[in-house]
């Protein structure tokens, strides 16, 4: 389906919006899982030191 990104959103027909309205869901789902990402990495990244701190201080290491 072809739209026209000219035309004003009022005159739209509500089959062009819920096209739109897909693209921008997954355009938007799609940067928003690149952003928590990398949030996600440093996290667990964390969590691992931690663990590893927790594993030699019960093993006496310290």
């Amino acid at each position: 389906m072809n739209i026209d990104v000219n035309k004003p959103i009022e005159l739209m027909t509500d089959e062009e919006l819920k096209q739109l309205e897909l693209i921008g869901k997954r355009e938007y789902d799609r940067e928003y899982r690149e952003r928590n990402r990398e949030k996600r990495r440093e996290s667990v990244r964390r969590s691992r030191i931690k663990k590893g701190i927790r594993v030699l201080k019960e093993q006496g290491i310290s």
